[in-house]
C-alpha cells in the first residue's frame, strides 16, 4: 500500500526510545533543545528516512546534502554518499544512475551533539539544477507494521474527538 511520503524512524541516543512517522520530504530540522519527535526526549538522536523514489526514465543524477551532523545516503541498497561535519554539502555530490521506475532511497542521519539538527537531501541532473527531491516522486509503504502502529498511536481516540467537538451554537 504505497502512499506519498517518507518513513522516518527515530532513535534517541540517550536511551532506547524510538518512534516512527511519515513525513513529506527527505529533510529534517530540529531546533536545539527540542525533541525530534513528540515521543523522544530532546537531545542527540538518529533518524533513518526511507522512501521509494520513482522516476519515469533511467537517469543520471548527483546527490548532495545540506545541514549538519552525519549523513549517509543509500540508493538501491548501495551507500553512495557519506558526510559529517558542521556544514554538510562541502563534499562533491555522488553521481548515481537511477533505474526507470522505483528506486529505494535510505538516508541515515545522526544529529550533532549540541545545537540545531538539520539535514536535507538535494539532487541535480543535466536537465535541472540542485533542488530537494519533489514530494510527488516519493512513496512509502503505509501498511508496514511500524508505521501502522505509530499512526494508530497518533490517531485521536473517540473520547478525544468528543472533547474536541465544537460546541453547538443555538
Amino acid at each position: 500500500d504505497l502512499q506519498p511520503g517518507v518513513t522516518v524512524s527515530f532513535t534517541s541516543l540517550a536511551g532506547s526510545t524510538t518512534d516512527v512517522r511519515r513525513d513529506r520530504m527527505l529533510a529534517l530540522a530540529v531546533p536545539a533543545g527540542t525533541p525530534p519527535s513528540s515521543f523522544l526526549p530532546a537531545g542527540p538522536f538518529r533518524a533513518v528516512m526511507a522512501t521509494e523514489l520513482t522516476v519515469p526514465l533511467r537517469t543520471d543524477v548527483t546527490f548532495s546534502f545540506e545541514g549538519n551532523g552525519t549523513a549517509e545516503l543509500s540508493v538501491n541498497g548501495r551507500v553512495v554518499l557519506t558526510e559529517s561535519g558542521n556544514r554538510l554539502g562541502a563534499k562533491s555530490g555522488a553521481a548515481v544512475t537511477l533505474v526507470q521506475g522505483a528506486n529505494q532511497i535510505s538516508l541515515a542521519y545522526t544529529s550533532p551533539p549540541t545545537g540545531d539538527s538539520v539535514v536535507r537531501l538535494i539532487w541535480a541532473a543535466k536537465d535541472f539544477g540542485p533542488e530537494p527531491l519533489p514530494p510527488a516522486l516519493l512513496k512509502t509503504d503505509a501498511a508496514a507494521l511500524p508505521l501502522r502502529t505509530a499512526d494508530r498511536i497518533r490517531a485521536p481516540t473517540d473520547s478525544t474527538a468528543v472533547r474536541m467537538k465544537a460546541p453547538e451554537v443555538r
